[in-house]
């Protein structure tokens, strides 16, 4: 149930001085992955009878309030704000299936990606045409000239 209290880690990173920009971007992520723990964790507790469904709905609704309060202020914390939205709006069962496949979908997504970079930089370095790279990775040419 301290779950909630992981949203004030990220503020004390937020507001620290010095923080590099790629630090930064990763913070809203994090958050998102605490959000959706959060809803994980509220869903295991109404399945199993420890608190009811509204119960859950008036808990998510505070975590909400307590998000915006904190975040509201810094645009890359939309999405966090529309993950908890959902939860709140829409039930905590849908909302997560949704979050997680939405996770997924884009970790798939990513990888795919990354290993296709990696193929493309293997074959450019073995000489192949440009043209046969494009085809057997699906990558436009600009892609494949910026490895």
């Amino acid at each position: 149930m301290l779950l909630p209290f992981y949203i004030l880690k990220i503020r004390k990173e937020l507001e620290r001085k010095g923080i590099d920009t790629a630090k930064r971007k990763a913070l809203p992520k994090r958050l998102e992955g605490y959000v959706i723990e959060i809803g994980k964790v509220f869903k295991r507790l109404v399945k199993n009878n420890y608190i009811t469904a509204k119960d859950a709905a008036m808990l998510l609704r505070r975590l909400l309030n307590m998000n915006l309060e904190l975040y509201g202020k810094y645009r890359e914390f939309v999405e966090v704000d529309m993950t908890l939205k959902q939860l709140v709006d829409t039930g905590i069962d849908e909302a997560i299936d949704k979050a997680v496949n939405k996770a997924v979908t884009k970790t798939k997504a990513e990888t795919k990606s990354r290993s296709q970079k990696q193929f493309a930089k293997a074959m450019k370095a073995g000489g192949e045409a440009m043209d046969k790279i494009m085809r057997y990775t699906g990558l436009s040419r600009r892609e494949i000239m910026a490895l």
